[in-house]
């Protein structure tokens, strides 16, 4: 009988140990609270296309071009009553234009009628980016994950890590309680 729980003493310890260590291992990729470059709250690059003065010219003017359209409508990207306005540089915000995208207000629960969906930064070449992560889980869930359920993608798939994560510290404090709350035996 010692023999045994010896055993059981020895096997919680490594169960433990190797949990612990793993929470270590996927706390390494979790950035930290309030990273504004976080891989969710960061733009995510869509595509890129060549810079030419036309394009430039349109932006200026507050005109999606034909070319950046285009793009969008081959990619199957939502434009409906694309607004371009230009960012100006400064409180740690690079220029650029945001592309507003009128949206259905009961559709993605906002107020807003428009929102920022697009970033465009012209250097050499146009980048065009994505914002809103929220609304590509909507538009692209299914698509990404092929899971229909967007709650079950989110947890499972985009935030994979920090799932598993979670599910270790509960899983540890159970094996915590369970370990502090067992009975030896009738005294």
């Amino acid at each position: 009988m010692v023999i045994g729980l010896k055993a059981i003493h020895f096997v919680g310890i490594l169960t433990v140990v190797m949990l612990l260590a793993l929470f270590f291992y996927v706390l390494e990729d979790v950035p930290a609270f309030g990273d504004p470059h976080s891989p969710v709250n960061e733009r995510v690059l869509l595509f890129r296309i060549k810079a030419t003065d036309a394009i430039v010219d349109d932006l200026n003017r507050g005109i999606l071009p034909d070319e950046l359209r285009a793009e969008f409508e081959r990619r199957g990207l939502d434009i409906d009553g694309a607004v371009v306005r230009r960012v100006e540089e400064g409180e740690g915000k690079e220029g650029g234009y945001d592309i507003n995208v009128h949206l259905n207000e009961s559709e993605y629960n906002t107020r807003e009628p428009e929102i920022p969906c697009y970033f465009v930064n012209v250097s050499e070449e146009i980048r065009i980016y994505r914002y809103t992560p929220a609304i590509r889980y909507k538009e692209r869930t299914e698509e990404e994950c092929g899971v229909p359920n967007m709650v079950t993608a989110v947890l499972a798939d985009y935030r994979g890590y920090d799932t598993l994560g979670e599910t270790t510290v509960i899983f540890t404090a159970g094996v915590a309680v369970i370990l502090l709350l067992r009975r030896y035996g009738r005294l």
